[in-house]
């Protein structure tokens, strides 16, 4: 990455003069995406088993479209289980699937949490009880793709590579005498052929391999690797330059936690060139005659293991002539950064450095890029840029406005004050990622000027708002879609945000997160939500529905809340965990906004220590659940209810007072006392204690697949946010201030 150089001039007052008015950022030239379908929408082309039939294809493995062609090919060599009979399943509605014994590919689209890509490879039904011997082949399950463009490295300033993955599991089905770590691994990992494209060189057309290991169950973190590839019968024999994981940011890879990285690889790739032409696999050391020509990333498993991988938001581009760059203390112009985002195209990024970006006028951005190559705005490694106005502008210009964008990312950014803090004018495909909104004299991030589709709103920290005082104000977290339904939000993800202290002195309010009518198709998940009651008492979340879709809201933790969920229609509430709120734990009810209260379902809540645990008022509704939730209100009221003797109800666990319902020993369970129910209530800690009444006593057929840890319920199931399988103590986040980490 380079900053711009100073003007070089033989006339020093001409220098003087002009030196303040030069940018302090430089334009990038073009930046060329390497492969295509990073989302792995086209389908595969399917390999033989047998790796010596090289490129020829068994199948085609459409994914609903056969008109696709598909960009990508899936590599099983050495299986014994060719996917090429296996159906197209759809295991879930934005999931697709190939599956048989020794394996299984699922592509995840839209809000789907197993997007993008889930690489599943079973060992076990490829082995069987033998482990494998020294000089046999080993499975392999991967994805290839040749680069669409060949740029020598000589013109490039950086490759950039950017991935999420999350191990799903990795089981060792050898004995203790079996297992040789020398011989068996499972190891995920990325491969680069880079390959000498100059017709004049010695080496035309010969490569050396370029790795970078995410996984090998034999190290915390993959160490790096240099030798030739050799160990089977189908070795090309050629140099492998492996990376140290951890020079690129790979950490420890825990089942079920998230790992992203965003690194530049072309100084390594410079490092393997030389050490294969050193160690004399080449003759030819000029960067200029190699390329990247050619990608795998998936499994090789030498060894008995069961495994799978979730991938993310693979991006991987050339780019030629660097980056924007932007310094708060040499910008001259306050208007910079603006003029900056504003030049942006497909493929560009604009790093800020650290410091106080402020500005007086309207900071307003539209950037536009393409699925293939989004647009990146974000902070400069290791650094905390803040974007900010005057105070006293605090009822005047919000900080910052987003319009019409499409296909970007903003990352890592701090924004504080403004009326509105963020606010998104229309727009699509935009991912607002690990951000600080903070100290807004009304709400944090409003997306309420236009319609919005196919957002995603992650890891994101917004607190104190609503702090205007020479009006009334509201201070909502997150404020989706118009009051009326004139404008709606639609396909988007909201997770693993932190929201607290928001303050409202006016009637709008101050949710945590408030999804208005109309808006559908959306997922609220993993958000921690407390103390939206500053000024005004209002809901933790807040899902109105009414559109033609449902929104999910699951395994979210709030407290301190007016209500905690407030839901009136088209809706899912589960896997919650909602405690010490002022009003209710959860209230589903008419609102005047929604025409008709239907297709709600709440199940597997823990809902904890309310004035009233849960309010219902479903009179005229259609097709409501209330079943599997655990609701303990000692010395209060656990369930007021009317008009819900049309209601499936089963299996929810109570103590406190009722109204509208009776304990009947199947809608609803007599759930002891709280002390008997969970291990340290007072704690905040809603882990069922041994012989609870809420373990094993979940109705079946409404029980969630999943629970507050994204942990499978297998039968008999339990009552509320938790399954515990047999574990006397919760292993996974306890539930307290700050980010609960993404599963």
């Amino acid at each position: 990455m380079k900053t711009m150089h100073s003007l070089h001039t033989t006339l020093p007052l001409l220098l003087a003069l002009l030196t303040p008015l030069i940018p302090q950022g430089r334009q990038v030239l073009p930046t060329h995406v390497l492969f295509r379908d990073l989302r792995f929408r086209q389908g595969f082309v399917l390999s033989h088993a047998d790796s010596s039939k090289g490129r020829s294809v068994e199948a085609v493995l459409n994914l609903g479209d056969a008109n696709n062609v598909p960009a990508w090919r899936l590599c099983q060599w050495a299986t014994k289980y060719s996917l090429a009979t296996s159906p197209c399943t759809q295991p879930a509605a934005d999931d697709l699937s190939y599956e048989n014994q020794g394996k299984k590919v699922l592509v995840g689209r839209g809000n789907s949490p197993n997007r993008d890509l889930i690489l599943e490879v079973r060992g076990s039904a490829e082995y069987g009880d033998r482990a494998r011997r020294s000089g046999e082949s080993w499975p392999h399950l991967l994805i290839e793709q040749d680069a669409v463009v060949l740029r020598p490295l000589d013109e490039l300033d950086r490759i950039r590579f950017a991935l999420s993955l999350r191990l799903l599991y990795c089981i060792n089905r050898m004995s203790q005498n079996q297992y040789d770590p020398g011989l068996h691994a499972a190891q995920f990992q990325m491969f680069f052929i880079i390959r000498n494209i100059s017709p004049d060189s010695p080496d035309r057309d010969d490569f050396f391999w370029f790795g970078v290991p995410f996984f090998d169950n034999r190290h915390d973190i993959p160490p790096a690797y240099m030798a030739q590839d050799a160990g089977k019968n189908d070795a090309t024999g050629k140099f492998i330059y492996t990376v140290a994981g951890r020079s690129v940011g790979v950490a420890p890879l825990r089942p079920g936690q998230w790992l992203t990285l965003d690194a530049d690889l072309l100084p390594f790739i410079r490092s393997g060139l030389q050490e294969a032409v050193k160690r004399g696999y080449l003759q030819d050391a000029d960067p200029s005659h190699y390329a990247a020509a050619n990608m795998n990333l998936g499994w090789e498993i030498p060894g008995t293991f069961d495994a799978a991988i979730q991938i993310r938001d693979l991006h991987v581009s050339a780019v030629t002539g660097g980056n924007y760059e932007i310094h708060p203390a040499t910008a001259n112009s306050e208007e910079e950064f603006e003029r900056l985002a504003n030049a942006l195209k497909p493929g560009d990024e604009l790093v800020l450095h650290g410091g106080e970006y402020s500005q007086k006028n309207r900071r307003a951005v539209t950037a536009n890029g393409t699925a293939e190559a989004p647009i990146v705005i974000r902070a400069a490694e290791g650094q905390s840029p803040l974007l900010t106005r005057p105070a006293e502008q605090i009822d005047r210009y919000n900080n910052i406005e987003f319009v019409d964008c499409s296909y970007l990312i903003i990352r890592r950014l701090r924004f504080r004050g403004g009326s509105s803090g963020v606010r998104f004018i229309r727009g699509h495909h935009i991912t607002f990622e690990d951000c600080e909104v903070f100290e807004t004299g009304n709400n944090a991030l409003t997306m309420n000027s236009g319609d919005c589709d196919s957002f995603i709103i992650r890891r994101n920290h917004l607190h104190h708002t609503g702090l205007s005082t020479t009006r009334p104000t509201e201070g909502e977290g997150m404020y989706i879609g118009c009051h009326d339904g004139s404008c709606i939000t639609t396909n988007t993800l909201v997770e693993g945000n932190y929201i607290h202290h928001l303050r409202s002195t006016s009637d709008g309010g101050n949710d945590g997160i408030e999804i208005k009518a109309g808006s559908y198709g959306n997922i609220v998940r993993d958000n921690v939500i407390h103390d939206t009651n500053i000024g005004r008492q209002y809901p933790g979340i807040f899902v109105y529905g009414g559109g033609p879709g449902i929104n999910i809201v699951e395994s979210n933790a709030i407290w301190n809340a007016g209500e905690g969920i407030q839901v009136v229609s088209d809706a899912i509430v589960r896997n919650n965990i909602i405690f010490n709120c002022s009003v209710t734990g959860i209230t589903a009810a008419p609102h005047v906004a929604v025409r008709q209260m239907r297709n709600v379902t709440i199940v597997n809540n823990t809902v904890v220590n309310h004035p009233k645990g849960v309010l219902v008022r479903w009179s005229e509704a259609v097709n409501m659940v209330f079943a599997n939730n655990a609701v303990y209100c000692p010395g209060r009221t656990a369930i007021d209810a009317s008009e819900m003797a049309d209601a499936t109800a089963g299996a929810n666990c109570v103590e406190g007072h009722l109204a509208g319902v009776v304990v009947d020993g199947s809608r609803f369970l007599d759930g002891g006392r709280i002390s008997q129910a969970f291990i340290e209530p007072q704690e905040n800690d809603f882990w069922p204690r041994s012989g609870s009444p809420l373990i094993g006593q979940a109705d079946g057929a409404f029980t969630v697949e999943r629970d507050f840890n994204r942990t499978v319920r297998q039968p008999p199931c339990d009552i509320g946010a938790y399954e515990t399988e047999g574990q006397a103590q919760n292993p996974g986040w306890k539930v307290q201030a700050g980010f609960k980490p993404m599963q």
